[in-house]
């Protein structure tokens, strides 16, 4: 921050040396800032040297960093202390909140609980807003709300709720932000939450498959043991036995390309338990046996299953 007087003299004040209220809110850089929240800054007037104070022409934000970006000013103002109310920003109660890891539960509904707490207790009410902020999902609950700490007390408890279930899941981190303090300063303003799935990784089983050469498709079953909030996918490599690539079978979306794809995909969505593995048939004229193939599993993720693991396909000629 940039003060500039009528004759031209300025002092210049750090932002970050007073206040953390120019630190990114939590969020994807591919998705922009999530959102703007009001963020006071108090600069103590003491630290405006060589400026004449009654006579202040210009207050500028400036940045040395070549990043684009913005910052955005609500409000402006001096104030001037008054009989019985005059202190130093310096010995404002500066507020924080505490970072919380619980486990998910099974079901119902439980509670994280943070503090907010004041560094010391004041003789006027200290307020503060707070809300949670972050990729939440299904698991965490918003809040959203404003603290008032009456005079003397120097805590308070802020309750986030926690939505158990038995479905394997991702670990969810999140923040508790503090914004916009009346009578106190920031000093923790983010307080860390996470929320640990406590439910077992399910078993992904793959079965053998069989069809005929007309079908055009062989998809082997693909299956969960219990349902999952996350993406299973699983990878493996096409063998030949009596049945040879490009001849009787394809990867499924096989580009032409040499040499020939021999990688087989499939997957599970969330919340599902069935899914499958396909591979392309080759339909041609000439009358054949019945011809095998295998896939060797080599790689799953999401789900446990004993790698490598080889299924067979079967294909049986109509011709």
């Amino acid at each position: 921050m940039r003060a500039v007087d009528g004759r031209g003299r300025a002092a210049v004040v750090p932002v970050s040396a007073v206040s953390d209220a120019l630190v990114r809110m939590p969020g994807r850089n591919d998705s922009g800032l999530p959102k703007n929240l009001l963020r006071t800054v108090r600069i103590p007037v003491a630290s405006l040297k060589g400026v004449n104070l009654r006579d202040v022409r210009a207050v500028e934000l400036r940045t040395d960093r070549v990043a684009r970006g913005s910052a955005y000013v609500s409000d402006l103002a001096f104030s001037s202390p008054g009989v019985g109310f005059s202190a130093p920003a310096r010995l404002l109660p500066r507020l924080s909140a505490s970072s919380v890891t619980a486990k998910e539960g099974n079901a119902g509904t439980t509670s994280m609980d943070f503090w907010v707490r004041l560094s010391r207790p004041s003789i006027r009410p200290v307020s503060v807003y707070v809300e949670t902020s972050g990729e939440l999902g299904d698991a965490v609950g918003d809040v959203a709300r404003q603290l008032v700490f009456k005079p003397g007390q120097v805590r308070q408890r802020v309750s986030v709720p926690v939505v158990g279930n038995t479905r394997d899941s991702y670990d969810v981190p999140f923040s508790l932000v503090l914004s916009a303090p009346r009578e106190g300063l920031l000093d923790q303003s983010f307080g860390h939450g996470l929320v640990l799935d406590d439910d077992p990784t399910p078993t992904l089983t793959v079965g053998n498959a069989q069809t005929v050469e007309k079908a055009g498709m062989l998809r082997f079953p693909v299956k969960l043991s219990a349902p999952s909030d996350k993406f299973v996918s699983l990878s493996g490599v096409l063998k030949d036995g009596t049945a040879v690539i490009r001849k009787d079978y394809t990867r499924a979306y096989d580009d032409g390309s040499n040499p020939p794809d021999r990688t087989a995909d499939g997957y599970i969505e969330p919340g599902g338990t069935t899914g499958d593995l396909s591979v392309t048939i080759v339909d041609d004229k000439v009358k054949e046996p019945t011809e095998i193939f295998t896939v060797v599993i080599n790689s799953a993720e999401g789900a446990d299953i004993k790698l490598p693991t080889t299924v067979t396909g079967t294909i049986t000629d109509n011709d």
